[in-house]
């Protein structure tokens, strides 16, 4: 259940991150307009981007961020640049802030504190707020426990929070764990070592699908604030129904009078440098008169494969710019949209590594082995 709940809730955020209203209002209704220069240049030229265990080209002005990221339960967020004084104040005050509380049974906050220095990483532990709680199954009542971990990392001049806010107070080591194989990236480097990447660092495996390693891009084009690109992988879950199968299930459902309105410009199944998966893209004409498009491709992935893991991959226009404001009018025609689509979405692909250094990781998916042997595609 937890693991359905990871997925469905990635999903919401995509949505939100996006801007996208809950229903598109669609007719078949062909929208052309004159293409700038820039705009057929382009998709000509695009930059990769890394993310997790994948790589995307995305135009080179495109303005990338990793807003989401997770691993063992843990949420990693990147607070930018800091020097070691702030960095030392950070800490200072966060061990101030829990001390100064009490836990769930009125006693003592702080459970511990643990320090890691690990090849150029430096990081605090703050495990505290015990916690329990109860459920009955049949007549006899299971106890659970839990803390909540903090941990704060400086690597290469950036600063990092891995947050839990109920853990397993039987595996708060695992935290340390993670730390040590915390490796801080140039920006822009793309690492050869199988492993998670971060924004501005690096997980180095071993990894496992059942840590639920995640991660959510975000990424849009300066000038163009009608366009919203997302992409998001999470790692051992259980596949569930695709997308196409889920479409037709909403278009026969309580929405299926909005079919009258819908034009469908893509739907079946696509292979992408060997991830099967389901492709759909709508044009939407929304009650204002503005037209929009909607592309995605998804794959389920498997239970079991950090490299074949749960990925959904979205490009939208005629996004408002304000949240919740009304759809806009496409800043591409639907023929720019679509090559850019077609250029963005055929580059997705898992990051090549060494050859030596991939026997080290899990086996890879059948349909993967093949295109990372070499460490190029």
């Amino acid at each position: 259940m937890k693991r359905v709940l990871q997925r469905t809730g990635v999903r919401v955020l995509l949505l939100a991150g996006l801007g996208v209203t809950a229903v598109l209002w669609t007719v078949d209704f062909g929208w052309s307009m004159p293409e700038p220069k820039e705009v057929t240049r382009m998709s000509k030229q695009m930059k990769a981007v890394c993310v997790g265990r994948f790589l995307i080209d995305v135009p080179p002005a495109a303005i990338v961020n990793i807003s989401v990221s997770a691993v063992d339960h843990f949420r990693i967020t990147n607070h930018g640049a800091e020097t070691a004084v702030k960095f030392a104040s950070r800490l200072a005050l966060r061990e101030e802030e829990i001390n100064a509380k009490t836990n769930q049974a009125g006693a003592k906050n702080m459970e511990r504190v643990d320090d890691v220095v690990h090849e150029g990483v430096r990081a605090k532990i703050f495990v505290f707020g015990a916690s329990s709680t109860h459920v009955y199954h049949g007549e006899k009542k299971v106890v659970y426990h839990g803390v909540e971990v903090n941990g704060y990392a400086h690597v290469n001049g950036l600063t990092f929070s891995i947050i839990s806010d109920d853990y397993n107070p039987d595996k708060v080591g695992n935290l340390a764990k993670l730390l040590k194989q915390l490796r801080p990236m140039k920006p822009g480097e793309i690492p050869r070592q199988p492993g998670f990447f971060l924004e501005g660092a690096f997980l180095s495996d071993p990894l496992t699908a059942e840590q639920n390693e995640s991660i959510v891009m975000f990424a849009g084009l300066p000038g163009r604030e009608d366009l919203g690109i997302a992409l998001a992988t999470i790692a051992g879950t259980t596949p569930g129904p695709g997308l196409i199968q889920r479409n037709a299930a909403n278009r026969a459902g309580p929405y299926a009078f909005l079919n009258a309105f819908l034009s469908t410009l893509l739907e079946g199944k696509r292979s992408i440098n060997g991830m099967e998966g389901d492709e759909l893209a709508f044009r939407a004409r929304e009650l204002n008169f503005s037209t929009g498009y909607a592309f995605n491709w998804e794959t389920q992935g498997t239970q079991d494969n950090v490299l074949y893991p749960f990925v959904s991959l979205e490009l939208q226009t005629g996004i408002s710019s304000r949240a919740g404001g009304q759809p806009v009018q496409s800043s591409l025609s639907e023929a720019a949209v679509s090559d850019l689509w077609r250029r963005m979405s055929s580059s997705l692909r898992v990051r090549p590594v060494e050859q030596t250094a991939q026997a080290h990781n899990l086996d890879l998916h059948p349909g993967l082995a093949e295109c990372c042997r070499d460490g190029s595609f």
